[in-house]
C-alpha cells in the first residue's frame, strides 16, 4: 500500500505542461509533482529533490531525452519511467524497454485512470526498492556505448552520477 504522504516525487518532463497538470491533479496530494521542460531543467530538479517516477514524452526532448533516460536508469536503477507519446515508433519503444527499462509505455491521448494506476504502481515499486535495495540490481542496465561516449551523453552522465545515493541512500556502483 502507498502511504498517505511521500517525500519522493514525480517529475514530468515535457515541452508542454498538459501531462504535468493531469499528474499533479491525480497524485499531487500523495507526493510532490514537479515539471521540467527539458533535460537541463530535469537534472536541476533531480539535484534539488528526491524523484521516484519520471513521466515523459520522448518526442519532446529528442535524442537528448532518450540518452538521459538510458543513462539515468544505468546510474539510478531505482527510478521508474513512464513514457507517454504519440509516436508509434516500435524500434524506439523496444530500445527504451531494453536500454532504459521503462516501467510503462502509454500512447497519447492517455487515459487518466490508466495513468493514475501506472503512477501508483510505479510509486509502490519505488517503495519496495527502498525497503529492499537488493532488488535494484536486477534492474541495472548498461546503455549502448554510443550514448555514453557522445558529448551529450557525457554531460548528462556527469549530472546523473552526482545523484547516486543522494536521495535513495544507496551508493553501490554495480
Amino acid at each position: 500500500e502507498l502511504p498517505r504522504k511521500m517525500d519522493a516525487g514525480v517529475l514530468v518532463i515535457d515541452a508542454d505542461e498538459e501531462i504535468f497538470r493531469v499528474a499533479r491533479e491525480l497524485v499531487g496530494g500523495l507526493c510532490p509533482v514537479v515539471y521540467a521542460a527539458d533535460v537541463d531543467a530535469a537534472l536541476a530538479v533531480m539535484q534539488a529533490r528526491e524523484i521516484a517516477v519520471v513521466i515523459t514524452d520522448v518526442e519532446a526532448g529528442g535524442g537528448q531525452l532518450t540518452a538521459m533516460l538510458k543513462l539515468f536508469k544505468r546510474e539510478n536503477p531505482q527510478f521508474l519511467t513512464i513514457v507517454v507519446t504519440t509516436a508509434s515508433d516500435s524500434e524506439l519503444v523496444i530500445e527504451l524497454i531494453n536500454e532504459a527499462q521503462i516501467f510503462r509505455f502509454l500512447k497519447k491521448p492517455v487515459s487518466v485512470r490508466l495513468l493514475k494506476g501506472h503512477v501508483h504502481a510505479a510509486l509502490k515499486r519505488y517503495l519496495s526498492y527502498k525497503k529492499s535495495p537488493e532488488l535494484i540490481n536486477a534492474h541495472r542496465v548498461q546503455p549502448a556505448e554510443e550514448v555514453r561516449s557522445s558529448s551529450v551523453g557525457r554531460r548528462i552522465l556527469d549530472g546523473i552520477k552526482s545523484l547516486r545515493g543522494k536521495w535513495f541512500g544507496t551508493s553501490d556502483a554495480g
